[in-house]
């Protein structure tokens, strides 16, 4: 959801029935004699406090929110843990003072008294206000301070929630150098990938819970990844200046997105519109002449902030350690954000992302020859052709409702329509290579892709009152349209004498004709999910969806799968809970037995048992987690068998499973210290017990991103960094030789990087990034010359106003 559910307290003071609310915190915002509940109803308001001493977070309130606030006397020792959101008034105080033993009693001209919580003796009073999406914006956090939906469409905090949730913050971005979303799924515990070619326009394939991920959304929107979202110059290239985070939800995530694997969803939230005018310009400057800028502006319309926009715009340019490779990229964004009343605000905006590539590949040359001997070749040569290019132009119009009833109810429509225009043409001498005479040949091929998608999204949400407990229901439905109608072309292959001769210069024939390429995919579904308080340490989370998916092109055509959804959440001890669940999902496939009969969805479950932690009031987050995955009715070749029309025929095989543990942790260790980071250990087998994706997905992972910030004694001095360490990969496939098993494997690995960051002003800061430290070579593909980034060094500089 992007309006979250701000939680205040309980109940009128004499008022015999209970209505809807939640607890934001134990703090509440009482109020006083001469003042009704229905003189407090206030106006939402964008604040962006961050956490520091409570005296300075209290007067940036006061100029925010526009009313009288007193400051206690000793507010300077006490510290608050930021506020960043929308809330009336009343709500964001309560969140402001939350864990400081202070609560604000209102007055009966507007204002604002804040005084220990004990000094006063009357209920506390039901706040209701609206919250945009928790921002990590401005919070210096890499942790996210408040609640998500992406799980279960319930705002839930990261400890309330049953399965494992990492978020890569704002702060993390900014501070570890992110800029596209595959530098942020790579600091993303428990994600691993398949990487064919260079990471801007390669074959990259995220991996989690050892299954790929297919599920894909923007501020909570399903996308479908067919739709142009992954492969060449999908997901991986897109700039992160548009996004103010990404929240990853690993497991079976059915309940919200349908169809998919049990491995994960990732969730992008764009950067919202503020009240107050704020913005910065950056420009970048790196090794291999790579250049980058990007200004970010963002501010009221009216006077009141009623209205405010928000325009991000960033153009990279960059060259490759590869050889004659290159790319542009240019990224637009702007949103348009209206108050139509104190409860309904609409939200309208576009993002569009353009990329040009010039001799990028998405293969790189063999790592082997035909006899299994290593080829004298390395990532930095070209496999690439002089005339290929790869051209695409993404464009995303979207429209929000939002609505806060007066009982506390909320609800959202959201609608988006995708277009995607992409052109490509590539000659890459990624042919076998012959070992008795180095002979190879070059693979041509080209494409127009032209997809569109439209979705359709809605919800609702508040709490209700059963057996005299408060309880919260979340409803939804989303419908999404892709359809695409492309020419298709030939692909041929043109001889190369001596692989060891190439220089790109090798010339394609015409292409011909293939017929069309067409998609015309529908899905929809409903789903309802409720978290019961039976008590107040117990949650319950019972939900299920039932959907439908159907491939016109195919007649494939799957109505009412169900997939239900079962967490608990136990507090034993304050701020420490335990949890278990169990979620599932399906995804529709077209292969068929030797009959012709179409075999039944996939089916997918995930099992997860953890304990999580919340201290210093959310700004440092911990979980440690078991998990046992579950993936039945996967297609498998039958032999020699056909179906009936001729092509391979398939049985369907179950207990594809994956075995594993993590440890994560993220937030403020002490003052001024951010981590984020974790452990993961995974294991994938089939129904024999045969291991699989041992070349993708590493049994062994620690990922760790920190920075300490030097403001105490060095003033304006941040420094920190990374690393990244995986276990070995190799590859176990059937289809391979044993001499080419051999070669196709990569010992641990472990990338550094480093950072430092100095504020020369208020406004002004440099930093340097040092990526691969110790300037590791690796390979992304084991059977390729793949290569991740040698050591680099960028330097920013940015002004913030």
């Amino acid at each position: 959801m992007l309006i979250r559910k701000t939680k205040c307290s309980m109940m009128l003071w004499g008022l015999a029935a209970i209505l809807p609310a939640a607890t934001l915190s134990p703090v509440a915002v009482a109020q006083g004699p001469s003042t009704s509940a229905s003189q407090r109803v206030e106006q939402t308001v964008r604040f962006a406090i961050a956490p520091g001493p409570l005296d300075a977070a209290l007067k940036q309130f006061r100029a925010q929110a526009g009313v009288a606030v007193s400051l206690p006397a000793d507010a300077a020792e006490v510290n608050s843990q930021g506020l960043n959101g929308g809330y009336t008034a009343a709500a964001g105080l309560a969140r402001l003072l939350a864990g400081t033993g202070l609560q604000a009693l209102a007055s009966a001209n507007g204002g604002y008294s804040v005084i220990p919580a004990a000094h006063h003796a009357l209920a506390p009073v039901e706040v209701s206000a609206t919250a945009l999406a928790m921002a990590t914006e401005h919070t210096r956090s890499y942790t996210l301070i408040g609640e998500s939906d992406t799980a279960t469409g319930l705002g839930l905090t990261l400890r309330e929630t049953p399965q494992s949730v990492t978020v890569i913050t704002r702060q993390q971005m900014d501070d570890q150098n992110v800029r596209t979303i595959n530098d942020a799924l790579e600091q993303t515990v428990g994600i691993s990938r398949s990487q064919h070619g260079d990471a801007e326009t390669g074959y990259i394939t995220y991996y989690s819970r050892g299954f790929g991920i297919n599920n894909y959304q923007f501020d909570g929107i399903n996308t479908s990844a067919l739709g142009g979202f992954r492969g060449r110059g999908g997901a991986s290239g897109r700039d992160m200046a548009v996004y103010d985070q990404m929240t990853v939800v690993r497991g079976a995530t059915g309940l919200l997105s349908g169809a998919g694997d049990p491995s994960a969803t990732i969730n992008l939230v764009r950067k919202r519109p503020t009240r107050e005018f704020q913005g910065h310009a950056s420009v970048k400057a790196g090794r291999w002449d790579r250049y980058r800028g990007e200004v970010d502006v963002s501010g009221p319309l009216a006077g009141d902030g009623s209205v405010r926009a928000r325009v991000v715009a960033a153009h990279t340019d960059n060259q490759s350690w590869m050889e004659r490779a290159s790319s542009e990229k240019s990224t637009l964004y702007g949103v348009i954000e209206a108050d139509l009343s104190a409860e309904t605000v609409v939200r309208g905006g576009i993002e569009h992302f353009r990329m040009r590539n010039r001799q990028t590949s998405m293969h790189g040359f063999p790592y082997a020859d035909t006899d299994g001997n290593r080829t004298h070749l390395s990532g930095f040569d070209n496999p690439y052709t002089r005339s290929s290019y790869l051209d695409m132009d993404h464009s995303t119009f979207f429209a929000n409702l939002d609505h806060r009833f007066h009982n506390g109810w909320e609800a959202r429509l959201a609608a988006t329509h995708t277009r995607i225009d992409g052109d490509q043409l590539y000659g890459v001498a990624a042919h076998d290579i012959q070992a008795e005479d180095n002979s190879s040949g070059v693979t041509f091929g080209k494409s127009i892709d032209k997809p569109t998608q439209n979705t359709l999204d809605g919800s609702l949400s508040g709490y209700y009152t059963l057996f005299g407990r408060e309880h919260e229901l979340a409803a939804g439905f989303n419908w999404a349209r892709l359809e695409k109608d492309d020419p298709g072309f030939r692909r041929h292959v043109v001889p190369v004498d001596n692989i060891y001769e190439f220089d790109g210069s090798t010339p394609h024939l015409p292409f011909e004709s293939s017929g069309r390429s067409t998609s015309n995919i529908r899905q929809s579904g409903g789903y309802v999910t409720t978290r019961l308080r039976p008590v107040d340490e117990l949650a319950i989370i019972l939900g299920g969806r039932v959907s439908k998916y159907r491939n016109v092109e195919s007649d494939l055509d799957e109505s009412g799968q169900f997939t239900p959804y079962l967490g608990l959440v136990y507090e034993f001890v304050p701020n420490w809970s335990a949890y278990a669940s169990y979620t599932t999902i399906f995804n529709p496939q077209s292969n068929e037995d030797e009959d012709g009969t179409t075999l039944d969805p996939e089916q997918g479950k995930n099992y997860e048992v953890g304990v999580k932690t919340e201290l210093m009031n959310g700004r440092l987050n911990a979980t440690a987690a078991v998990f046992h995955t579950l993936k039945d009715n996967l297609a498998v070749a039958d032999g020699d068998k056909l179906t009936p029309d001729g092509g391979q025929a398939y049985v369907a095989a179950s207990d594809t499973k994956t075995n594993g543990w993590e440890l994560e942790v993220s937030g403020e260790l002490t003052p001024g210290w951010q981590l984020a980071g974790g452990f993961t250990h995974v294991i994938t087998r089939d129904g024999d017990d045969n291991r699989l994706n041992t070349s993708v997905v590493p049994e062994n992972q620690f990922k760790l991103s920190t920075s300490y910030d030097f403001s105490q004694t060095l003033q304006g001095l941040t420094v920190g960094g990374g690393v990244i360490w995986q276990s070995k990969v190799w590859e176990n496939g059937s289809y391979y030789s044993d001499a080419h098993k051999a070669l196709y494997r990569e010992d641990s690995r472990a990338v550094v990087d480093l950072m430092a960051r100095y504020r020369m002003h208020p406004q002004l800061s440099l930093a340097l990034n040092l990526e691969n430290a110790l300037d590791k070579r690796y390979r992304t593909q084991v059977s390729q010359h793949n290569i991740g980034a040698p050591r680099n060094l960028t330097a920013t500089v940015r002004y913030s106003f």
